[in-house]
């Protein structure tokens, strides 16, 4: 049965990789003559060739994953949509097969992006991010991995144009906007950068980090009271949430407001 030898082998492979390379070697091989199209197994096969120093076959197979993979959350995000206009988000919270999946995809699309970026020579890499944008003109999820490596190659100007598509495109990214108020905060921009770390603390409320950033910007432009007015008037609404108490003590610390912060760890 072919289809159970691909699973299979593809199976092998994967899990064999890390721990047995000359059978991994095989299995890749037999997986790939098989004709597997799985995106995880191209990232492990190009992974097993790149430690080979097979790089033009590393590259080929790492390409694949990335296109791969991005077909494969395309696929699985239409039908997701497409169930949810039919039985609605209660009908669908029930759905963790497809929720996992979706997941899961995303998590190997982030994987086989970053295998590839850093992996292999700028002047390869960056024509299969162009022709994947063209591709994928609306995928907020691309045009943050590319703005991402922009930014980590201190093309500040290009990796901001990018990040601030992938907001656009996909406004509920989480990662989009907290890598998006980095870069403005590095290039001076600071209250641009808080207006992206509010966004970002409203998709995320339990993101420590987020809040800590906040006081520090803030703080920065000679604000940190205002902020502290606010947070303190939240809290008082909402006295059980743990988060906001911890970083209302740190703003008032910072703001230099000791008895306040002392009345609100003790209550």
């Amino acid at each position: 049965d072919k289809d159970k030898d691909v699973t299979l082998y593809t199976k092998l492979a994967i899990s064999s990789v890390k721990s047995d390379q000359e059978s991994a070697k095989v299995y890749v091989d037999q997986a790939l003559n098989l004709g597997s199209e799985s995106p995880a197994l191209y990232l492990e096969a190009s992974k097993l060739y790149h430690g080979r120093s097979n790089q033009e076959k590393a590259f080929e197979l790492a390409e694949r994953s990335l296109r791969k993979s991005f077909s494969n959350l395309a696929e699985e995000q239409t039908v997701f949509e497409q169930n949810l206009n039919e039985e609605g988000i209660i009908g669908q919270a029930g759905n963790t097969t497809q929720i996992e999946r979706l997941e899961y995809l995303n998590s190997i699309s982030e994987e086989a992006f970053d295998w590839l970026a850093y992996s292999f020579m700028e002047n390869n890499v960056i024509p299969v991010f162009e022709q994947m944008l063209k591709t994928y003109k609306t995928s907020g999820k691309l045009y943050y991995l590319v703005g991402k490596y922009y930014h980590s190659r201190s093309e500040n100007v290009v990796a901001e144009n990018y990040l601030k598509k992938s907001v656009e495109y996909t406004p509920n990214l989480f990662e989009a906007h907290f890598e998006l108020a980095n870069l403005q905060e590095q290039n001076g921009n600071i209250e641009e950068a808080i207006s992206s770390l509010e966004r970002a603390l409203s998709l995320n409320p339990n993101e420590s980090l987020v809040y800590s950033k906040l006081i520090d910007l803030y703080r920065k432009i000679g604000q940190l009271n205002q902020l502290t007015e606010r947070r303190s008037a939240k809290f008082r609404a909402d006295k059980n949430d743990k988060l906001l108490k911890e970083h209302l003590i740190e703003a008032l610390h910072k703001a230099g407001r000791y008895d306040e912060a002392r009345e609100i760890i003790n209550q």
